[in-house]
């Protein structure tokens, strides 16, 4: 939120025009700061530089460089480490395959993985390249089955995603938290729910009627699509622990992104 909030400043004109180099920074800075919060992030960096892109095409060179040079130094000196020191890993986290292992195994044929290095209280030594060697061989098993079952993975992204949107307030099956405040919270979630539906129909419409790249110049575009995409990717790449999970998006939920047909910003 604070890397849309400062790319949006930079962007557009106010009496801080003076200030459009440092907000660029700070988008820059925040949004390295969301990469290194989340492996999956590295996933949407793609779509996210590409909508910076367009929003500074027209603006300073000094602004675009001053937003990439955070990132370059903050994600891309994290990844080059992980590259040249972690045998090649390119994702921060090494146990991502184990969290897939958790949510899919009920429907993919997936091989438990082999012993691995003991810690002195006999559990996995999860910080081996072992580990990580595992963990690449689930990713690709669970990756295999959605590729050769499309239709059995979709039906069941589509009840992990109906799980992960109850939303949960315990880990595994512990029972659910009760209360007044529970329930007021669940009601706002599900208002949330509704509100960020419609603005999905509204952009799918939208698309198929005026298609075109102005969809990507605008941060709540962006952080419409960038909230779906969070909450798909966490909704299926782990099991039993949504409760926690879900509280990653609330706030971008929470921020109630509406979609914008011609919401370009004016730049210098």
């Amino acid at each position: 939120l604070l890397f849309l909030l400062f790319v949006k400043l930079a962007s557009s004109r106010n009496k801080y025009d003076h200030l459009k180099v440092w907000w660029a920074f700070l988008g820059g800075v925040f949004l390295a700061l969301a990469e290194l919060s989340r492996p999956f992030v590295l996933l949407l960096m793609p779509f996210i530089i590409f909508f910076v892109i367009l929003v500074f095409r027209t603006a300073s060179r000094r602004i675009l460089v001053s937003f990439l040079v955070p990132v370059i130094i903050l994600s891309g000196g994290w990844h080059l480490k992980l590259l040249v020191f972690n045998q090649g890993q390119v994702f921060w986290s090494n146990h991502s395959g184990f969290n897939l292992y958790r949510a899919w195994e009920e429907v993919a044929d997936i091989p438990e993985p082999p012993a691995e290095p003991q810690t002195w209280d006999r559990r996995n030594q999860i910080h081996s390249q072992e580990h990580y060697l595992n963990s690449q061989k689930i990713q690709r098993a669970v990756l295999n089955f959605i590729v050769e079952n499309p239709g059995e993975a979709f039906s069941f992204m589509i009840t992990r995603l109906r799980i992960f949107l109850q939303p949960r307030t315990s880990f595994f099956e512990h029972p659910e938290l009760g209360g007044v405040l529970i329930q007021v919270y669940r009601i706002i979630f599900r208002l949330c729910l509704v509100y960020w539906g419609i603005q999905l129909l509204r952009m799918g419409f939208n698309i198929f009627k005026n298609p075109g790249l102005h969809l990507f110049s605008n941060p709540e575009n962006v952080l419409l699509i960038t909230t779906t995409l969070t909450v798909i990717i966490l909704a299926i790449s782990e099991k039993g622990e949504e409760a926690r999970l879900v509280l990653a998006v609330l706030p971008l939920i929470g921020a109630l992104p509406s979609y914008k047909g011609d919401g370009q910003f004016k730049n210098n």
